[in-house]
């Protein structure tokens, strides 16, 4: 499973592992501010990984065979639309967090 993230593309998956950093950074920050922390915010990074990175991560996995007869262009587009919609979560969650 070898792939490169080029371009554009490492740059929507850094700004998605920011934004999820960042939620849960936050997420850590205001229930230590009122004294109730658990685990809950850890298993609910773990599950945006899961859900969210791995199947980014499979999509341009696929992209490197030879899958898509429009040289890649379908999946590439797949990519970044699942990017923006993760992201647009992510500052959702993140305003309302605010």
């Amino acid at each position: 499973m070898s792939f490169v993230l080029t371009g554009w593309m490492m740059y929507t998956m850094w700004a998605v592992l920011g934004l999820m950093s960042l939620d849960l950074l936050m997420g850590v920050y205001k229930s230590l501010k009122s004294n109730s922390f658990s685990l809950d915010q850890l298993s609910g990074f773990l599950g945006g990984i899961l859900t969210w990175v791995f199947p980014m991560l499979l999509l341009v996995n696929l992209n490197a065979t030879d899958l898509d007869p429009t040289g890649g262009w379908i999946l590439s587009v797949l990519y970044y639309l699942t990017g923006i919609g993760v992201i647009w979560k992510l500052l959702k969650n993140l305003k309302g967090k605010m």
